[in-house]
C-alpha cells in the first residue's frame, strides 16, 4: 500500500471515530445510535451490512437490534431471532474476532445458513462487543463479495470495547 493510500485509509479510521463519537453524544436512543454507528462502519470498511445482534435469553437466540443493509434483499431484519453459529459462539467466548466464509455449511447452524444464503453473503467477521471482560452481543460486518476482511478487524475491535477492556 502506498504512503499514500496507507494516509487515506488512516483518514478514514479518524474520520469513523469522530463520527462515533457525535453519533454517541448525538442522541439518546440506543438502536438509533446504533444504526448510525453500523452505517458509518460499513461505509468505511467497505462492507455491505452491518449488524448489531443482541443476546435474547429466553429463546437461546440472538436478536438483530440494529442494522445498516441499503441493499439487503429483506430477509435479515431488525427484530429478528437467529440460532447462533459456531463463529458468534466462538467470538463470544474467545473475546475476539472470527471470520468465516458464510458458504461454509460446517460453520453455520441451518437457520443462519439460510439467511446467509437468502441474502447473497459470502464472507462476514463477528465482532464481540466487550465490557468488563463480558461479551455484550456480537457485531457482525458482511460482504456479499469474496474480499477478505483484514487489519479493519483489529481496529475495529479495539473500537468496540470498553477502556478497562483494552489490551
Amino acid at each position: 500500500m502506498s504512503t499514500e493510500a496507507e494516509l487515506q485509509h488512516q483518514n478514514e479510521r479518524y474520520e469513523l471515530l469522530l463520527n462515533l463519537t457525535s453519533r454517541i453524544t448525538s442522541s439518546l436512543d440506543l438502536r438509533e445510535v446504533l444504526r448510525a454507528i453500523a452505517a458509518n462502519i460499513r461505509e468505511v470498511i467497505h462492507a455491505d451490512a452491518v449488524t448489531v445482534a443482541l443476546p435474547d435469553p429466553p429463546s437461546e437466540k440472538f436478536k438483530v437490534f440494529a442494522m445498516d443493509f441499503p441493499h439487503g434483499k429483506g430477509v435479515i431484519k431488525e427484530e429478528l431471532l437467529v440460532t447462533p453459529s459456531a463463529a458468534v459462539k466462538k467470538a463470544i467466548e474467545s473475546l475476539k474476532p472470527v471470520l468465516f466464509d458464510t458458504r461454509d455449511r460446517d460453520e453455520l447452524e441451518p437457520d443462519p445458513y439460510r439467511l446467509a444464503a437468502a441474502e447473497g453473503l459470502k464472507a462476514a467477521c463477528n465482532i464481540p462487543l466487550v465490557n468488563r471482560g463480558r461479551a455484550l452481543g456480537i457485531l457482525s460486518i458482511v460482504r456479499t463479495t469474496e474480499t477478505p476482511f483484514t487489519t479493519d478487524v483489529d481496529f475495529l475491535s479495539q473500537v468496540v470495547r470498553t477502556d478497562s477492556d483494552r489490551r
